[in-house]
């Protein structure tokens, strides 16, 4: 049975959402706006902060981007900053996106939608298209809450569009890093500014080690004079059953920083999880029968997940912002994968 937060839209809430996103279409903020123009809406609902961002100005995405919580947010910086890597941000965004498309962008139930509401549109990206995205997911389709969620946030960006038009810092942060947040009561009947800082991020702690299984290792396995690169993320491979939402497999490798030779390589299922990369390093130690002198990472996520294992087998893990020869078989992987 459906939860209210997961059931399906009715047909008013459609009705809102789209008259809410042709308002805002209107207005073609993104003539004015800039990408990292960042302000925050407080859902009605939940009380989470969407950060939105309007898209356009580069002249590829035409629309509006509200980013799910600070881990959202988080994505949408190193994006604008250039500090996440291109071929990461794809896999990684979190939020609710209207875009602004041809009709032929649309798909069967975009178009069954758009037709029961009796709506007719002409022009290039003249049609709203609505997707919410989640991290290592395909695109997907709206529920009810975060329909509602848009529609309130679409005419929230058209009053903060206006106020950027007559001063280009209205949302720059403050001194205190705190940001403009658009707020309300719960039955929507007065906005008003607040400036609020995101809350600390919520991330998945690494599981406890497994000290017998360490000493085991400790006991059989032998050391080599090696460096080793090991990555998790999310890989091209699309997975898609019929059943559950596709997704785009995780992967684990690890790769011998001298020859470039592939030692493990698994697949996964979405979200990047600290106790995968970790399970995953511990049975290719064990399938390999040695222990590396040196393991190098470049994430955060897998330098946390491997950092007490590490420290209970004696071997040096280092956070760099590059691994050669992972990124290279991970390229020709990329490559393999969209061949077929």
């Amino acid at each position: 049975m459906n939860t209210p937060a997961a059931a399906d839209p009715t047909l008013e809430d459609w009705k809102n959402l789209y008259a809410a996103a042709l308002d805002f279409r209107a207005l073609v903020p993104w003539q004015w706006t800039a990408d990292t123009d960042v302000f925050g809406v407080r859902d009605p609902e939940t009380g989470e902060i969407g950060w939105c961002s309007v898209f356009g100005a580069a002249r590829q995405v035409y629309g509006l981007m509200v980013y799910e919580g600070t881990e959202g947010l988080l994505i949408h910086h190193g994006m604008a900053t250039g500090q996440l890597p291109a071929e990461d941000a794809g896999y990684l965004q979190r939020g609710l996106l209207v875009s602004f498309e041809d009709r032929a962008a649309l798909d069967r139930e975009d178009l069954a939608t758009i037709k029961r509401l009796g709506l007719t549109s002409r022009g290039r990206r003249a049609w709203p298209k609505f997707r919410r995205y989640d991290p290592g997911f395909l695109p997907w389709r709206l529920s009810g809450a975060a329909v509602r969620f848009l529609t309130v946030s679409l005419p929230q960006a058209v009053h903060v569009a206006g106020r950027l038009r007559d001063d280009p810092e209205a949302v720059a942060p403050d001194r205190a890093g705190r940001f403009l947040v658009r707020v309300t009561d719960a039955a929507c009947a007065l906005w008003h500014d607040q400036r609020l800082a995101p809350p600390p991020p919520v991330r998945e702690a690494p599981p406890p080690v497994d000290e017998l299984r360490l000493r085991r290792l400790l006991g059989r396995l032998h050391r080599d004079a090696v460096r080793w690169e090991c990555d998790y993320y999310h890989s091209p491979a699309i997975i898609d059953d019929g059943e559950r939402r596709p997704y785009f497999a995780s992967l684990v490798l690890l790769v011998d920083q001298q020859s470039g030779m592939v030692l493990h390589m698994e697949l996964g299922e979405p979200p990047l999880r600290p106790g995968v990369a970790c399970n995953q390093f511990l049975d290719a130690l064990e399938r390999l029968g040695t222990i590396p002198q040196t393991v190098v990472v470049k994430r955060g996520l897998v330098h946390a997940a491997l950092a007490d294992v590490a420290k209970g087998l004696g071997l040096s893990l280092q956070l760099e912002h590059a691994l050669p020869a992972l990124d290279a078989a991970r390229s020709a992987l990329a490559a393999h994968l969209r061949r077929t």
